[in-house]
C-alpha cells in the first residue's frame, strides 16, 4: 500500500492522539500497552460493523490502529516513557 502524504499526516495526527490518552493512565507507554490499546479499538469496531478498508484516507479505524502500530515499532527512545 501507498501512503500518500495526505494519509501520513492523518497517522501522524492519530499518533499524537494515541499518546495523549495513553498518557492519561499511570504507567509505562510501550508496545504491550499500545498492542491492548489497538486491540481495544478493533474490538470495538468490529462489534459495530467495521470491516478493513483498503482506503486508509477515509478510515478512522484504519488510520487510529495504523498509528498505534507505527508508534508501538517506532525506537524505543521515542515511544517508551514512564507516567508519573
Amino acid at each position: 500500500m501507498v501512503v500518500t502524504p495526505a494519509v501520513q499526516a492523518a497517522i501522524d495526527q492519530h499518533a499524537a492522539a494515541v499518546r495523549d490518552i495513553l498518557t492519561l493512565s499511570p504507567g509505562r507507554i510501550g508496545p504491550v500497552e499500545l498492542a491492548g490499546y489497538a486491540q481495544g479499538v478493533e474490538d470495538a469496531a468490529f462489534r459495530r460493523g467495521w470491516r478493513p478498508s483498503a482506503d486508509l484516507s477515509s478510515d478512522w479505524v484504519g488510520l487510529r490502529l495504523a498509528a498505534a502500530c507505527g508508534l508501538a515499532t517506532a525506537s524505543a527512545g521515542d515511544v517508551t516513557t514512564t507516567i508519573q
